[in-house]
């Protein structure tokens, strides 16, 4: 086997072997990497509402998923396009039904002019039904809140407590809180939801058990309600092993691939293969969302000291960068030197061990590692065996997943001394603790060779993903809340008992209700509520709405009467521009003509239409009727001063707020 020189430009020829195969299919993307895809449209509304349109991906009880597939069509064969991750709103553009009658909502994150992420399964979300979520109040009481199912068994609880049962009803609970759950106080839309507000529809209500408790007939002292809710039921955290695992796996950072190559003019057969592999990769790296990071390292039987060339990593970033490469690698093995290294076997783990200890690999990377070549190590070398223990240590530290792709015509003894090489690295890494199917031998031709990269990128790639998703998983796990008796049991009916919930870090969208306030409260001047509310506002409404109260504050510091049409016109216009969509304003003004002449203020709108509980904080209505109910001078005041508190709490969370407390909202 005739050996060719190792000239400097080739080891940037070989350095773009290993990349085309992993661009050819790049990496399905976290739903926050938008794809390049046909432009995003304005979301959608609730009902005749101009509440926006929201969704969830979730994991409930009766499924496993851990990320939210999206696809480029509403069919669940459609290829994904995006992985979204759970327990966080996705602003809904369009919906459609799949010819099975299933539905399906194509999602982005902003509320318009967004790159839409992908179509998902309509088993996977929960659609929100108003601006509502709940966190659990601050730790000024006593008692550790919990939920229930259903409204009787709800009812069955508080009685109990009411009583001075404090475990009455336990077996009833579906989630409990966890100690310290006040801190659980989300701000932008990437972070998990606690509790998402369930609407009942009028004609499903419990009218035996209301949503308020008839507190005359129970004799409890204070005025409660039962708030319907889906919960996001966690579990503890393991600080520790989510530590270890972002050390292990570099998350939306660069995928790294290093090639270990054998140069002999056996190798010609596959050197036109690699050639358009790179061709292809130039044409699809400008697109590809995470940048790839590539090298090739080489060796020969040559003299020592001059065996292994070391190609430090690069990046492809376009066609430019490879057209004259592949031309070159395409030549590869025809230049032979004067003499030539003509005799098998080659030094083939000299060369890994090498191209392991002196390439930079990014700290806590995922390397994939590919040795080609088409025979082993000199047997009689007597260095061998402590090269096969310094492969195998560098593969442990530095994580890799190796591959010996075994090519040519593995018959002879010199060529079959490849396939003992990769055996032998093998055990020695198991020996170490490696598992075994990081060390794989993957014989291949000029033929399949294609074939062979892909499925061996498939299975990096694979791995890769699935640490993501168990870091993803971990990080937005809430460890605020924990299953109760009933949802335990639930659980375990299908294999699942409270250990494996832990050590999975799985948790569960589960509909459930709660008391606004602890059954145990006995006096309703000091009581404090269980449960906190939080309103959602996207960023152009949250414009929007300063603007209009800008306007509103200003004409109350005149002491003048609010000007409903005018203030209106604002909001409108504001939102419109905001959004950039001009269709808005004229939809908003609209809604704001429908409401009947003599319930038409601000207040209405803002809580009918735009989903505010505003609780009668803007009651006065338009000029028309302002003789016939004239604002006083306490109540300008006092709504001056509710107005101010909405303004602060908008500036307080910040440009990237999404949630806000809603304590500025009542009275």
């Amino acid at each position: 086997m005739k050996k060719s020189l190792h000239h400097p430009q080739q080891t940037s020829v070989s350095c773009l072997l290993v990349i085309a195969g992993w661009l050819l299919f790049p990496l399905a993307v976290h739903a926050q990497q938008r794809p390049s895809r046909a432009p995003g449209s304005h979301c959608g509304f609730i009902e005749k509402t101009f509440i926006p349109s929201l969704a969830m991906g979730v994991r409930r009880i009766d499924d496993d998923i851990d990320t939210l597939d999206l696809r480029d069509t509403p069919n669940q064969a459609a290829p994904v396009v995006a992985e979204g991750v759970l327990f966080r709103p996705y602003f809904v553009v369009a919906s459609a039904m799949d010819e099975g009658g299933n539905a399906w909502y194509r999602l982005q994150d902003g509320y318009s002019a967004t790159s839409p992420l992908g179509w998902a399964s309509g088993r996977d979300l929960h659609l929100l039904q108003s601006r509502y979520a709940y966190t659990f109040a601050s730790r000024k009481r006593t008692d550790l809140a919990d939920l229930q199912d259903v409204s009787k068994e709800s009812y069955e609880r508080l009685l109990a407590q009411s009583r001075g049962d404090l475990e009455g009803g336990a077996d009833k609970v579906v989630v409990r809180e966890v100690a310290g759950a006040e801190q659980w106080q989300p701000v932008t839309i990437n972070d998990t939801v606690p509790f998402v507000e369930l609407r009942i529809p009028r004609e499903e209500r419990d009218r035996e058990h209301p949503d308020t408790t008839p507190t005359f007939k129970f004799r409890i002292p204070l005025e409660n309600r039962l708030v319907h809710m889906g919960a996001v039921c966690g579990g503890p955290i393991d600080a520790e092993k989510l530590r270890q695992l972002k050390e292990t796996v570099l998350v939306d950072k660069e995928l790294e691939m290093l090639f270990i190559v054998d140069e002999t003019e056996s190798m010609l057969p596959f050197n036109e293969v690699v050639a358009e592999f790179i061709r292809t990769a130039g044409r699809l790296a400008e697109g590809r969302p995470l940048p790839v990071r590539v090298a090739v390292c080489s060796y020969t039987d040559g003299p020592p000291g001059s065996r292994v060339t070391i190609g430090q990593f690069q990046a492809v970033r376009g066609e430019a960068d490879v057209r004259q490469l592949a031309k070159q690698v395409a030549l590869l093995g025809i230049d032979l030197p004067p003499g030539g290294y003509a005799n098998p076997p080659e030094r083939m783990l000299e060369g890994v061990r090498d191209a392991l200890n002196k390439t930079q690999f990014l700290p806590g990377g995922t390397p994939f590692v590919a040795v080609v070549g088409d025979t082993g190590h000199e047997p009689t070398d007597p260095d061998k065996p402590k090269l096969i223990e310094d492969v195998a240590a560098l593969i442990q530290q530095t994580g890799a997943r190796i591959y010996f792709m075994h090519v040519g015509q593995r018959t002879q003894p010199d060529e079959m001394l490849f396939k003992q090489d990769f055996a032998a690295v093998q055990r020695q890494a198991v020996n170490r603790g490696v598992p075994a199917d990081r060390i794989v031998y993957e014989p291949a031709e000029a033929n399949n060779l294609q074939e062979v990269l892909e499925k061996s990128r498939n299975e990096v790639e694979d791995e890769r993903r699935r640490l993501q998703r168990q870091i993803t998983r971990m990080e937005s796990r809430t460890p605020y809340t924990e299953p109760g008796p009933k949802l335990l049991r639930a659980l375990e009916s299908r294999g699942v008992d409270r250990r494996k919930l832990d050590e999975r870090h799985l948790q569960y969208f589960v509909p459930s209700q709660g008391w606004l306030f602890h059954p145990t409260s006995t006096d309703a001047a000091s009581a404090q509520p269980q449960l906190r509310e939080l309103f959602l506002l996207a960023a152009p409404e949250r414009q929007a709405l300063k603007r209009l109260f800008a306007d509103i504050r200003d004409r109350l510091s005149r002491r003048e009467q609010i000007d409903g049409d005018a203030a209106i016109r604002i909001l409108a216009t504001a939102l419109a521009t905001a959004a950039d969509s001009p269709a808005l304003e004229a939809d908003v003004l609209a809604a704001w003509r429908k409401i009947p002449a003599r319930q038409r203020s601000v207040g209405v709108f803002l809580e009918d239409v735009f989903g505010l509980r505003l609780k009668a904080a803007l009651p006065f209505p338009p000029l028309a009727y302002a003789r016939e109910q004239p604002a006083t001078e306490e109540e300008i005041t006092r709504l001056l001063e509710r107005i101010g508190r909405l303004g602060e709490a908008f500036n307080d969370a910040g440009d990237e707020a999404f949630w806000f407390d809603a304590s500025a909202l009542v009275p």
